[in-house]
């Protein structure tokens, strides 16, 4: 059942924004269709709570998380046979000036093995240790899921729209910006709708 927030400034938090690219509802989070994906299969994990960061979620949220995530992944499998996560976490609202949804989110991605665009101050990391990166600072992080290896580090190592910007290069996408090319209401609920027929074909 969905939650409606109260931040009712926040894109994330308002279920009118959001109902129509719904693929799935987790314990803990909306599963959702990028609203401009880079890639087919490009899907947004949202938290159902107003959260900056999913760092801020309890141990046991998740770890119920990565158990979905997983799950999801090898559905999307179909569309490609690596699948990432990338996070940028605030640990507090951005006053930078710099682009973000101040809503904690990942980005779940079929595209080619992006580690090599990723800063060389990169930490080695875990799913599970969300809470301890956002303790220390904004962060970034990446997850590559099948192959397990997963990384870490500050946000302001990594530009806005980081992941958007390497993944649309690797699938060879020009107009990848989200906010100067939004897709058309239709055209999103259509890549809803081919992710939930994945999502059924493998349940």
């Amino acid at each position: 059942m969905h939650q409606e927030n109260k931040n009712h400034a926040c894109p994330f938090c308002r279920w009118s924004d959001i109902s129509s690219r719904l693929v799935c509802e987790l314990d803990d989070a909306y599963v959702i269709s990028d609203a401009h994906p880079v890639t087919k299969g490009h899907l947004l994990i949202v938290s159902k709570t107003h959260h900056l960061a999913f760092g801020a979620m309890t141990p046991s949220s998740l770890s119920r998380l990565r158990q979905a995530i997983l799950g999801i992944s090898h559905s999307l499998a179909e569309l490609n046979s690596r699948v990432i996560l990338f996070e940028h976490g605030n640990q507090a609202i951005n006053r930078s000036g710099r682009p973000s949804v101040d809503h904690a989110h990942f980005h779940l991605i079929p595209t080619a093995d992006l580690q090599l665009y990723l800063p060389a101050s990169k930490k080695s990391a875990s799913f599970l240790n969300l809470q301890s990166y956002v303790a220390e600072c904004s962060y970034y992080f990446y997850w590559d899921i099948f192959d397990d290896v997963a990384y870490w580090g500050n946000a302001n190592d990594v530009e806005p729209q980081f992941i958007r910007r390497v993944a649309a290069f690797e699938s060879g996408l020009v107009n990848w910006n989200w906010r100067a090319n939004p897709f058309s209401g239709d055209e999103v609920k259509l890549h809803s709708k081919m992710i939930r027929s994945l999502l059924v074909k493998r349940s």
